[in-house]
């Protein structure tokens, strides 16, 4: 099997909501900023060419990319047990919401993992990822030789609870939601799920397959520079926020 690799880079900034245990209260608003960085490579499994394999590898990336850099970049990060302090004082913010099973590091990146794989095309795979903190300097890996292999930490259903919006967390959607709510009831959640679409491939994904796949053919030397990573200006697209 051959292997195609590459390593990228990307700081970001989040605003932890830590609330005071067993009440709705803001006990602290914490300020993080991190680098993440991951490791990827493309397998030639059944003879794809390596034409293919490029295209699906910049597809992958540019996703990844474009996931962090809009839809968790600065957004506000809680935990299962912040839901109600979200709902009570960030109703209406234009931020958006980052959930994980825990605000700290590890369980951030074991999410930012397995949402990388994720998103990946076929024959793509993210097989380590780092998060340095700037506040402490210490760095946090998580590396494997399989990345489909599950995480024991991360929940794979009745997550964030037992009448979840969604089926899967969303480190499992190919989408660019980075957010789970859980409902009250059934009728509430039967209620929401009418007003709400987490749609598999968003109209990111699609704008980046297109942009990638029309420059990649225009360039002349894309058969000479196999493996090549194109870089591609989304920042005039219009992103949404989701959920």
């Amino acid at each position: 099997m051959r292997t195609i690799h590459l390593k990228a880079d990307k700081d970001i900034d989040l605003i932890a909501v830590v609330n005071t245990p067993d009440t709705t209260e803001i006990e602290a608003l914490e300020h993080f900023k991190f680098t993440v960085s991951f490791t990827m490579y493309v397998s030639q499994e059944n003879n794809e060419s390596i034409e293919d394999l490029s295209i699906a590898q910049n597809i992958s990336y540019q996703k990844i990319n474009h996931f962090l850099s809009y839809y968790v970049d600065h957004s506000l990060w809680y935990d299962k047990a912040g839901q109600d302090t979200i709902d009570k004082h960030f109703a209406s913010t234009k931020n958006l919401l980052l959930i994980t099973p825990l605000i700290n590091p590890t369980y951030l990146g074991n999410c930012l993992f397995k949402k990388f794989n994720t998103l990946c095309k076929d024959n793509v795979w993210v097989d380590g990822l780092s998060i340095k903190d700037h506040s402490t300097d210490l760095t946090y890996t998580y590396r494997t030789d399989d990345p489909t292999e599950d995480i024991d930490i991360l929940p794979t259903k009745d997550w964030p609870g037992e009448f979840s919006i969604y089926d899967l967390p969303w480190w499992f959607r190919d989408s660019i939601s980075a957010y789970d709510y859980s409902c009250n009831s059934q009728e509430e959640l039967e209620a929401i799920r009418l007003q709400i679409e987490d749609i598999s491939i968003e109209e990111d994904f699609q704008l980046i397959e297109e942009e990638v796949v029309k420059q990649m053919g225009k360039d002349p030397n894309f058969k000479q520079e196999q493996g090549k990573v194109i870089q591609y200006d989304f920042k005039n697209g219009k992103p949404k926020k989701v959920d």
